[in-house]
């Protein structure tokens, strides 16, 4: 399971007063970064994803938000989409007889 994933910047990013970010390094998703990007980004969604992916990489708001959107932001929500399609694979087939477990919660709840 990979809990870090380091993005290379296509273009470098340089915001004063922080650091030139030539790659970022995002890791796992808690639920509790989500919640805080909700809070943060006040429900307009665009700005939550980019507090959210802030959250993650541990830069500022400031630094995500001048990512180059053509080529490097797609890159972000790569990183990001692969976190989460990697565990909904994995629970998914993992289990034998779920479609099954499903089936008998919704007869039990008719």
């Amino acid at each position: 399971m990979k809990t870090i994933e380091t993005i290379p910047l296509s273009h470098p990013v340089e915001v004063a007063p922080h650091p030139k970010a030539a790659a970022l390094t995002m890791r796992r998703p808690k639920a509790a970064d989500a919640a805080r990007a909700e809070r943060l980004g006040e429900g307009r969604p665009a700005d939550v994803e980019i507090h959210l992916f802030a959250i993650l990489t541990g830069q500022p708001y400031e630094v995500i938000a001048e990512v180059d959107y053509a080529d490097d932001y797609p890159k972000l929500q790569a990183a990001y989409r692969n976190f989460r399609t990697a565990r909904a694979v994995r629970s998914s087939g993992s289990a034998p007889g779920n479609s099954e477990n499903a089936a008998s919660a919704s007869a039990v709840s008719e």
